[in-house]
Protein backbone atom coordinates (compact mmCIF):
# COMPACT_ATOMS: atom_id res chain seq x y z
CA UNK A 1 0.00 0.00 0.00
CA UNK A 2 1.54 3.24 -1.45
CA UNK A 3 0.82 6.46 0.52
CA UNK A 4 1.97 9.81 -0.53
CA UNK A 5 2.39 12.40 2.24
CA UNK A 6 3.30 15.95 3.18
CA UNK A 7 4.17 18.41 5.50
CA UNK A 8 3.19 21.68 7.22
CA UNK A 9 4.12 23.03 9.99
CA UNK A 10 2.14 25.10 12.93
CA UNK A 11 3.89 27.89 15.52
CA UNK A 12 2.14 27.09 18.71
CA UNK A 13 2.47 29.64 21.21
CA UNK A 14 3.63 29.17 25.21
CA UNK A 15 3.31 32.37 27.12
CA UNK A 16 5.02 32.01 30.59
CA UNK A 17 4.43 35.00 32.96
CA UNK A 18 7.41 35.88 35.34
CA UNK A 19 7.02 38.57 38.13
CA UNK A 20 10.35 39.94 39.76
CA UNK A 21 10.98 42.75 41.93
CA UNK A 22 12.78 45.94 41.06
CA UNK A 23 13.90 49.17 42.96
CA UNK A 24 16.04 52.45 42.78
CA UNK A 25 17.04 54.97 44.72
CA UNK A 26 15.52 58.17 44.57
CA UNK A 27 18.40 60.64 46.47
CA UNK A 28 15.50 61.82 48.72
CA UNK A 29 15.94 61.01 52.24
CA UNK A 30 13.16 59.27 53.91
CA UNK A 31 11.44 62.60 55.86
CA UNK A 32 10.26 63.52 52.43
CA UNK A 33 7.67 60.64 51.82
CA UNK A 34 4.31 62.45 52.31
CA UNK A 35 6.47 64.69 49.76
CA UNK A 36 5.78 62.74 47.04
CA UNK A 37 2.30 63.24 45.37
CA UNK A 38 2.55 61.31 41.90
CA UNK A 39 4.66 58.18 41.68
CA UNK A 40 4.40 56.24 38.04
CA UNK A 41 6.82 53.32 36.84
CA UNK A 42 7.56 52.11 33.58
CA UNK A 43 9.62 49.78 31.28
CA UNK A 44 11.45 50.91 27.90
CA UNK A 45 13.71 49.32 25.92
CA UNK A 46 13.30 45.45 26.27
CA UNK A 47 16.00 43.17 25.51
CA UNK A 48 16.52 39.30 25.39
CA UNK A 49 19.23 36.92 24.96
CA UNK A 50 19.76 33.17 25.00
CA UNK A 51 22.58 31.26 26.75
CA UNK A 52 22.15 27.22 26.40
CA UNK A 53 18.55 26.29 27.44
CA UNK A 54 17.38 29.90 28.99
CA UNK A 55 16.44 33.14 27.85
CA UNK A 56 17.74 36.03 29.63
CA UNK A 57 15.44 39.27 29.14
CA UNK A 58 15.82 42.29 30.65
CA UNK A 59 14.67 46.26 30.42
CA UNK A 60 14.94 49.62 31.65
CA UNK A 61 12.47 49.98 34.79
CA UNK A 62 11.80 53.80 34.71
CA UNK A 63 10.49 55.79 37.98
CA UNK A 64 8.67 59.37 37.63
CA UNK A 65 7.94 60.85 40.84
CA UNK A 66 5.85 64.38 41.66
CA UNK A 67 7.66 66.08 44.37
CA UNK A 68 6.01 68.46 45.91
CA UNK A 69 8.87 70.52 48.11
CA UNK A 70 8.87 74.15 47.85
CA UNK A 71 7.77 74.02 44.37
CA UNK A 72 6.69 71.21 42.14
CA UNK A 73 9.71 69.29 40.63
CA UNK A 74 10.17 65.83 38.99
CA UNK A 75 12.39 63.23 39.90
CA UNK A 76 13.42 61.10 37.31
CA UNK A 77 15.03 57.57 38.43
CA UNK A 78 15.78 54.38 36.01
CA UNK A 79 17.04 50.61 37.33
CA UNK A 80 17.97 47.82 34.60
CA UNK A 81 17.19 44.53 35.54
CA UNK A 82 17.80 41.19 33.78
CA UNK A 83 16.13 37.65 34.55
CA UNK A 84 16.24 34.52 33.59
CA UNK A 85 13.53 31.68 32.75
CA UNK A 86 13.76 28.35 31.17
CA UNK A 87 13.02 27.52 27.52
CA UNK A 88 9.44 25.74 27.59
CA UNK A 89 11.34 23.43 25.35
CA UNK A 90 14.76 23.68 23.39
CA UNK A 91 13.38 24.20 19.85
CA UNK A 92 11.30 27.24 21.26
CA UNK A 93 11.74 30.89 20.05
CA UNK A 94 10.48 34.41 21.85
CA UNK A 95 8.18 35.90 19.83
CA UNK A 96 7.31 39.28 21.88
CA UNK A 97 7.90 40.15 25.15
CA UNK A 98 5.46 42.49 27.28
CA UNK A 99 5.83 44.67 30.34
CA UNK A 100 3.70 46.03 33.17
CA UNK A 101 4.62 47.32 36.04
CA UNK A 102 2.80 46.97 38.91
CA UNK A 103 2.54 47.85 42.99
CA UNK A 104 4.53 50.83 42.50
CA UNK A 105 5.30 52.01 45.95
CA UNK A 106 7.53 53.87 48.26
CA UNK A 107 10.30 51.74 50.16
CA UNK A 108 12.49 53.25 53.12
CA UNK A 109 16.09 51.81 53.29
CA UNK A 110 18.60 52.98 55.20
CA UNK A 111 17.28 56.92 55.19
CA UNK A 112 16.55 56.79 52.35
CA UNK A 113 13.64 56.62 49.62
CA UNK A 114 13.39 54.08 47.08
CA UNK A 115 10.97 53.33 44.12
CA UNK A 116 9.98 49.63 44.05
CA UNK A 117 7.39 47.86 41.94
CA UNK A 118 6.67 44.43 40.17
CA UNK A 119 7.78 43.91 37.01
CA UNK A 120 5.80 41.10 35.29
CA UNK A 121 6.97 40.17 31.78
CA UNK A 122 4.92 37.87 29.78
CA UNK A 123 6.82 35.91 27.42
CA UNK A 124 5.12 34.38 24.56
CA UNK A 125 7.47 31.57 23.03
CA UNK A 126 7.23 30.19 19.20
CA UNK A 127 6.88 25.98 18.83
CA UNK A 128 7.37 25.01 15.50
CA UNK A 129 5.46 21.81 15.34
CA UNK A 130 5.23 19.52 12.45
CA UNK A 131 2.03 17.97 11.38
CA UNK A 132 2.15 14.92 8.42
CA UNK A 133 -0.81 13.79 6.41
CA UNK A 134 -1.72 11.44 4.19
CA UNK A 135 -2.40 13.31 0.69
CA UNK A 136 -3.30 10.29 -1.79
CA UNK A 137 -3.53 6.43 -1.83
CA UNK A 138 -3.73 3.23 -3.88
CA UNK A 139 -7.16 2.35 -2.40
CA UNK A 140 -10.40 3.92 -2.40
CA UNK A 141 -10.59 7.00 -0.37
CA UNK A 142 -12.63 9.38 1.04
CA UNK A 143 -11.23 12.81 0.46
CA UNK A 144 -11.30 16.19 1.90
CA UNK A 145 -9.54 19.47 1.32
CA UNK A 146 -8.04 21.96 4.46
CA UNK A 147 -6.83 25.23 4.99
CA UNK A 148 -3.09 25.15 5.71
CA UNK A 149 -1.51 27.55 7.46
CA UNK A 150 1.61 29.76 5.75
CA UNK A 151 2.88 32.08 8.46
CA UNK A 152 5.24 35.14 8.06
CA UNK A 153 6.48 36.91 10.99
CA UNK A 154 7.18 40.49 10.81
CA UNK A 155 9.01 43.21 12.83
CA UNK A 156 10.00 46.95 13.03
CA UNK A 157 10.36 49.93 15.00
CA UNK A 158 8.44 53.51 14.08
CA UNK A 159 9.71 57.07 14.81
CA UNK A 160 7.31 59.89 15.00
CA UNK A 161 7.44 63.29 16.60
CA UNK A 162 4.95 66.08 17.85
CA UNK A 163 5.21 69.64 18.56
CA UNK A 164 2.67 72.07 20.67
CA UNK A 165 3.28 75.74 22.23
CA UNK A 166 2.84 76.12 25.80
CA UNK A 167 2.88 78.89 28.13
CA UNK A 168 6.60 79.94 29.37
CA UNK A 169 7.48 76.03 31.16
CA UNK A 170 9.62 75.65 33.93
CA UNK A 171 9.94 72.39 33.80
CA UNK A 172 8.18 69.19 32.63
CA UNK A 173 6.68 67.17 35.73
CA UNK A 174 5.53 63.84 33.93
CA UNK A 175 5.08 62.19 30.55
CA UNK A 176 3.26 59.55 29.73
CA UNK A 177 2.54 57.32 26.22
CA UNK A 178 -0.26 55.10 25.20
CA UNK A 179 -0.63 53.15 22.40
CA UNK A 180 -3.55 51.61 21.00
CA UNK A 181 -2.83 49.26 17.60
CA UNK A 182 -6.43 49.41 16.06
CA UNK A 183 -5.70 47.72 12.49
CA UNK A 184 -3.47 45.79 11.02
CA UNK A 185 -3.43 44.30 7.52
CA UNK A 186 -1.19 43.20 4.69
CA UNK A 187 0.02 44.08 1.42
CA UNK A 188 2.37 42.85 -1.12
CA UNK A 189 5.60 41.99 0.84
CA UNK A 190 4.40 44.16 3.60
CA UNK A 191 2.36 44.43 7.17
CA UNK A 192 0.64 47.98 7.96
CA UNK A 193 -0.09 48.99 11.01
CA UNK A 194 -2.25 51.44 12.08
CA UNK A 195 -3.23 53.41 15.49
CA UNK A 196 -3.28 55.93 17.76
CA UNK A 197 -0.43 57.09 20.50
CA UNK A 198 -2.15 58.95 23.18
CA UNK A 199 1.05 61.49 24.79
CA UNK A 200 0.48 63.07 28.05
CA UNK A 201 2.66 66.12 29.41
CA UNK A 202 2.05 67.08 32.73
CA UNK A 203 4.28 70.66 33.45
CA UNK A 204 5.05 73.52 35.56
CA UNK A 205 4.34 77.20 34.04
CA UNK A 206 7.15 79.67 34.77
CA UNK A 207 5.06 82.81 35.83
CA UNK A 208 2.17 81.75 38.09
CA UNK A 209 3.58 78.06 39.03
CA UNK A 210 0.43 77.22 37.24
CA UNK A 211 0.18 73.46 36.27
CA UNK A 212 -0.75 72.63 32.78
CA UNK A 213 -1.47 69.42 30.90
CA UNK A 214 -1.09 68.23 27.29
CA UNK A 215 -2.67 65.18 26.00
CA UNK A 216 -1.91 64.41 22.13
CA UNK A 217 -3.35 61.70 20.34
CA UNK A 218 -1.25 61.15 17.31
CA UNK A 219 -2.00 58.90 14.72
CA UNK A 220 0.25 56.47 12.72
CA UNK A 221 0.29 54.42 9.73
CA UNK A 222 3.78 52.24 9.67
CA UNK A 223 4.71 49.93 7.30
CA UNK A 224 6.62 46.99 8.11
CA UNK A 225 8.94 45.23 5.87
CA UNK A 226 7.11 41.30 5.61
CA UNK A 227 8.94 39.36 2.85
CA UNK A 228 6.06 36.94 1.18
CA UNK A 229 3.00 38.86 2.68
CA UNK A 230 0.43 39.64 0.28
CA UNK A 231 -2.92 41.25 0.36
CA UNK A 232 -5.03 37.70 1.16
CA UNK A 233 -2.92 37.42 4.27
CA UNK A 234 -4.36 37.55 7.46
CA UNK A 235 -2.52 39.51 9.43
CA UNK A 236 -2.05 40.95 13.27
CA UNK A 237 0.20 42.17 15.43
CA UNK A 238 1.19 44.06 18.72
CA UNK A 239 2.74 47.63 19.48
CA UNK A 240 4.65 48.56 22.35
CA UNK A 241 6.03 51.98 23.46
CA UNK A 242 10.34 51.44 23.31
CA UNK A 243 11.08 55.12 23.76
CA UNK A 244 9.86 58.74 25.05
CA UNK A 245 11.88 62.23 25.08
CA UNK A 246 10.88 65.57 25.27
CA UNK A 247 12.71 68.78 24.52
CA UNK A 248 11.47 72.08 25.65
CA UNK A 249 12.55 75.42 24.01
CA UNK A 250 12.30 78.66 25.98
CA UNK A 251 11.23 81.87 23.50
CA UNK A 252 11.81 84.37 25.98
CA UNK A 253 10.76 87.17 23.38
CA UNK A 254 7.27 85.62 23.06
CA UNK A 255 7.88 84.25 26.60
CA UNK A 256 6.37 80.81 25.36
CA UNK A 257 7.84 77.55 25.56
CA UNK A 258 8.02 74.95 22.11
CA UNK A 259 7.50 71.38 23.24
CA UNK A 260 8.89 68.13 21.03
CA UNK A 261 8.02 64.90 21.64
CA UNK A 262 9.47 61.96 19.94
CA UNK A 263 8.39 58.53 20.43
CA UNK A 264 9.86 55.18 19.12
CA UNK A 265 6.93 52.20 18.96
CA UNK A 266 8.16 48.77 18.49
CA UNK A 267 5.99 46.07 16.28
CA UNK A 268 5.77 42.47 16.32
CA UNK A 269 3.30 40.12 14.48
CA UNK A 270 2.77 37.95 11.64
CA UNK A 271 0.92 38.26 7.94
CA UNK A 272 -0.70 33.93 7.35
CA UNK A 273 -1.79 32.73 4.35
CA UNK A 274 -3.59 30.01 4.28
CA UNK A 275 -2.86 27.37 1.67
CA UNK A 276 -5.93 24.71 0.67
CA UNK A 277 -4.49 21.29 0.20
CA UNK A 278 -6.08 17.61 -0.44
CA UNK A 279 -5.95 15.55 2.43
CA UNK A 280 -7.65 11.87 3.42
CA UNK A 281 -10.41 11.41 5.72
CA UNK A 282 -11.05 7.71 5.42
CA UNK A 283 -9.60 4.63 3.53
CA UNK A 284 -10.80 1.60 2.14
CA UNK A 285 -9.66 -1.80 0.08
CA UNK A 286 -11.92 -4.71 -0.45
CA UNK A 287 -9.06 -6.66 -0.77
CA UNK A 288 -6.88 -6.11 2.50
CA UNK A 289 -8.09 -4.66 6.40
CA UNK A 290 -6.43 -1.18 6.34
CA UNK A 291 -6.07 0.39 9.64
CA UNK A 292 -5.47 4.45 9.09
CA UNK A 293 -4.39 6.85 12.25
CA UNK A 294 -6.09 9.77 12.37
CA UNK A 295 -4.67 13.27 13.62
CA UNK A 296 -6.52 16.82 14.07
CA UNK A 297 -5.05 19.18 11.38
CA UNK A 298 -6.20 22.53 13.50
CA UNK A 299 -5.79 26.11 11.72
CA UNK A 300 -5.83 29.22 13.46
CA UNK A 301 -6.71 32.93 11.79
CA UNK A 302 -6.80 36.09 13.81
CA UNK A 303 -8.52 39.06 13.15
CA UNK A 304 -7.99 42.33 14.76
CA UNK A 305 -10.98 44.29 16.34
CA UNK A 306 -10.99 47.67 18.16
CA UNK A 307 -13.58 49.20 19.98
CA UNK A 308 -14.46 52.28 22.04
CA UNK A 309 -16.61 52.64 25.00
CA UNK A 310 -17.08 56.02 26.93
CA UNK A 311 -16.95 55.31 30.90
CA UNK A 312 -18.05 58.11 33.81
CA UNK A 313 -18.98 57.98 37.31
CA UNK A 314 -17.89 58.90 40.93
CA UNK A 315 -14.44 57.59 41.81
CA UNK A 316 -12.85 56.26 44.80
CA UNK A 317 -11.23 59.21 46.35
CA UNK A 318 -10.32 61.11 50.09
CA UNK A 319 -11.26 64.13 48.61
CA UNK A 320 -9.34 66.48 50.83
CA UNK A 321 -11.25 69.30 52.43
CA UNK A 322 -11.82 73.25 51.06
CA UNK A 323 -9.48 72.52 48.09
CA UNK A 324 -9.44 72.75 44.65
CA UNK A 325 -8.61 70.30 42.01
CA UNK A 326 -6.20 70.76 39.64
CA UNK A 327 -5.02 67.77 37.44
CA UNK A 328 -5.48 64.14 37.06
CA UNK A 329 -1.42 62.67 36.95
CA UNK A 330 -0.16 58.92 36.67
CA UNK A 331 -3.74 57.88 34.85
CA UNK A 332 -3.59 54.18 33.48
CA UNK A 333 -6.00 51.38 33.20
CA UNK A 334 -5.86 47.67 34.75
CA UNK A 335 -7.83 44.35 33.28
CA UNK A 336 -9.24 42.71 35.96
CA UNK A 337 -11.48 40.30 33.66
CA UNK A 338 -12.52 39.83 30.42
CA UNK A 339 -15.43 36.93 29.21
CA UNK A 340 -16.97 36.35 25.87
CA UNK A 341 -20.35 35.44 26.26
CA UNK A 342 -23.78 35.30 24.18
CA UNK A 343 -21.64 37.17 20.91
CA UNK A 344 -20.49 39.99 23.51
CA UNK A 345 -16.86 40.70 24.76
CA UNK A 346 -17.89 41.92 28.81
CA UNK A 347 -14.12 43.63 29.91
CA UNK A 348 -14.07 44.91 33.82
CA UNK A 349 -10.91 46.61 35.59
CA UNK A 350 -10.14 49.79 37.07
CA UNK A 351 -9.14 52.98 35.53
CA UNK A 352 -6.49 54.65 38.32
CA UNK A 353 -4.27 57.53 39.20
CA UNK A 354 -3.61 60.31 41.22
CA UNK A 355 -5.85 63.33 41.77
CA UNK A 356 -3.92 66.73 42.56
CA UNK A 357 -5.31 69.43 45.01
CA UNK A 358 -4.51 72.80 46.34
CA UNK A 359 -5.59 74.30 49.24
CA UNK A 360 -6.43 77.96 49.95
CA UNK A 361 -2.64 78.22 50.66
CA UNK A 362 -1.69 76.64 48.00
CA UNK A 363 -0.11 73.75 49.19
CA UNK A 364 -0.74 70.92 46.64
CA UNK A 365 -1.63 67.12 48.16
CA UNK A 366 -2.61 64.41 45.60
CA UNK A 367 -4.60 61.50 46.55
CA UNK A 368 -5.33 58.32 44.78
CA UNK A 369 -8.79 57.36 42.33
CA UNK A 370 -9.77 54.53 41.51
CA UNK A 371 -12.99 54.71 39.20
CA UNK A 372 -14.28 50.94 37.86
CA UNK A 373 -16.04 49.87 35.32
CA UNK A 374 -17.53 46.99 32.84
CA UNK A 375 -18.55 47.62 29.42
CA UNK A 376 -19.81 45.23 26.84
CA UNK A 377 -18.21 45.15 22.90
CA UNK A 378 -20.35 43.52 20.24
CA UNK A 379 -18.45 40.33 19.06
CA UNK A 380 -19.19 37.55 16.89
CA UNK A 381 -15.86 35.36 17.27
CA UNK A 382 -15.51 32.09 18.35
CA UNK A 383 -12.42 33.33 20.92
CA UNK A 384 -10.74 36.11 21.44
CA UNK A 385 -7.24 36.74 22.78
CA UNK A 386 -4.63 40.00 23.69
CA UNK A 387 -7.55 41.85 24.66
CA UNK A 388 -5.86 45.27 26.10
CA UNK A 389 -7.40 48.31 26.88
CA UNK A 390 -5.94 52.26 26.47
CA UNK A 391 -8.02 55.34 28.52
CA UNK A 392 -7.50 58.65 26.35
CA UNK A 393 -7.84 61.91 28.12
CA UNK A 394 -8.80 61.71 31.70
CA UNK A 395 -11.52 64.35 32.57
CA UNK A 396 -11.68 65.00 36.34
CA UNK A 397 -14.36 67.36 38.17
CA UNK A 398 -15.58 67.76 41.98
CA UNK A 399 -19.24 67.80 42.50
CA UNK A 400 -20.64 68.31 46.02
CA UNK A 401 -17.12 67.21 47.46
CA UNK A 402 -17.13 64.28 45.41
CA UNK A 403 -14.96 63.61 42.81
CA UNK A 404 -15.64 61.97 39.50
CA UNK A 405 -13.78 60.72 36.36
CA UNK A 406 -14.59 60.36 32.49
CA UNK A 407 -12.74 58.95 29.82
CA UNK A 408 -12.62 56.82 26.38
CA UNK A 409 -11.53 53.62 26.64
CA UNK A 410 -10.12 51.97 23.70
CA UNK A 411 -10.48 47.83 23.58
CA UNK A 412 -8.63 46.13 21.04
CA UNK A 413 -8.53 42.60 21.18
CA UNK A 414 -7.61 39.97 18.53
CA UNK A 415 -10.57 37.59 17.33
CA UNK A 416 -10.07 33.57 16.40
CA UNK A 417 -11.67 31.67 14.29
CA UNK A 418 -10.67 28.17 14.65
CA UNK A 419 -11.23 24.90 12.52
CA UNK A 420 -10.46 21.45 12.71
CA UNK A 421 -9.84 18.68 9.95
CA UNK A 422 -9.70 15.40 10.80
CA UNK A 423 -6.95 13.56 8.67
CA UNK A 424 -5.16 10.15 7.93
CA UNK A 425 -1.89 10.49 8.77
CA UNK A 426 -0.72 7.00 8.06
CA UNK A 427 -1.77 3.42 7.07
CA UNK A 428 -1.04 0.26 8.16
CA UNK A 429 -2.04 -3.24 6.03
CA UNK A 430 -3.43 -5.66 8.12
CA UNK A 431 -4.66 -9.30 6.83
CA UNK A 432 -6.07 -10.34 3.28
CA UNK A 433 -10.22 -10.28 3.39
CA UNK A 434 -12.39 -13.56 1.81
CA UNK A 435 -13.88 -12.88 -0.98
CA UNK A 436 -18.00 -13.13 -0.68
CA UNK A 437 -19.37 -17.02 -1.89
CA UNK A 438 -22.31 -15.61 -3.49
CA UNK A 439 -22.06 -15.01 -6.72
CA UNK A 440 -24.75 -11.76 -7.17
CA UNK A 441 -24.95 -8.75 -4.52
CA UNK A 442 -27.41 -6.56 -4.88
CA UNK A 443 -27.93 -3.13 -3.44
CA UNK A 444 -30.46 -0.73 -3.37
CA UNK A 445 -28.94 3.23 -3.30
CA UNK A 446 -30.02 5.64 -1.02
CA UNK A 447 -30.00 9.05 -1.72
CA UNK A 448 -26.57 11.05 -1.40
CA UNK A 449 -24.36 8.14 -1.66
CA UNK A 450 -21.22 8.38 -2.54
CA UNK A 451 -18.97 5.58 -5.11
CA UNK A 452 -17.36 5.36 -1.02
CA UNK A 453 -20.80 4.31 0.12
CA UNK A 454 -21.78 1.68 -2.47
CA UNK A 455 -18.06 -0.10 -2.36
CA UNK A 456 -17.93 -0.66 1.47
CA UNK A 457 -21.34 -1.76 1.13
CA UNK A 458 -20.74 -4.38 -1.31
CA UNK A 459 -17.20 -4.97 -0.93
CA UNK A 460 -16.06 -4.88 -4.72
CA UNK A 461 -13.71 -2.13 -6.19
CA UNK A 462 -15.39 0.70 -7.50
CA UNK A 463 -14.37 -0.18 -11.10
CA UNK A 464 -16.16 -3.39 -10.77
CA UNK A 465 -19.21 -1.71 -9.30
CA UNK A 466 -18.88 1.00 -12.67
CA UNK A 467 -18.48 -2.09 -14.82
CA UNK A 468 -21.76 -3.81 -14.07
CA UNK A 469 -23.31 -0.28 -13.58
CA UNK A 470 -22.21 1.68 -16.15
CA UNK A 471 -25.50 4.35 -16.02
CA UNK A 472 -24.77 5.55 -12.37
CA UNK A 473 -24.12 8.54 -10.71
CA UNK A 474 -22.74 9.84 -8.02
CA UNK A 475 -24.21 10.56 -5.65
CA UNK A 476 -27.11 9.05 -5.81
CA UNK A 477 -30.48 9.98 -6.12
CA UNK A 478 -32.05 6.97 -4.50
CA UNK A 479 -33.44 3.32 -5.06
CA UNK A 480 -30.68 2.71 -7.33
CA UNK A 481 -30.66 -1.00 -8.27
CA UNK A 482 -26.58 -1.86 -7.75
CA UNK A 483 -25.58 -5.23 -8.87
CA UNK A 484 -22.08 -7.04 -9.09
CA UNK A 485 -21.16 -10.29 -10.15
CA UNK A 486 -18.51 -12.68 -9.01
CA UNK A 487 -16.81 -16.11 -10.31
CA UNK A 488 -17.24 -18.50 -8.33
CA UNK A 489 -14.05 -21.16 -7.74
Amino acid sequence: MVAEKDKYYNTKAVVITESNAVSCSLNLSDENEEKVLSLTGEVFQPTYDREDDLIVYGGLATFNAVFGGDELMRIEAGAKFSFKTALPEKEATVVKIEYRVENVTLKKEGGMLYAAATVVAEITFGLVVENEFVTSLDALTKSGTALIPVERAFGGSYEFSDEFEEKKIKRVLQSQARVALKSVFARENAVVCEGECVISVLMLAFSDGEVLKTVRRVPFSFECDCEGASSDDCAYGDAAVDKLSLKVYVDEEKNRSDVSVEVTLKFVGAAINFKQTQIICDCYSPEIELVPSFAPIETIKYTGACATERVSGAATCAVPEYSRLLKCVGEGVEIADNRLIDGRLNVSGVLFGSALFADGENAITSRKFELPFSVAVVCDAQAVDNVKVTAEEVYLKLRAGRLEAETELVVTYREIEKSTYNAVIDVFEGEKKVGEASAISVYVGRCGDTEWDVTKRLGVPAEEIIKFNPELVFPLTGDEKIVVYRKIK
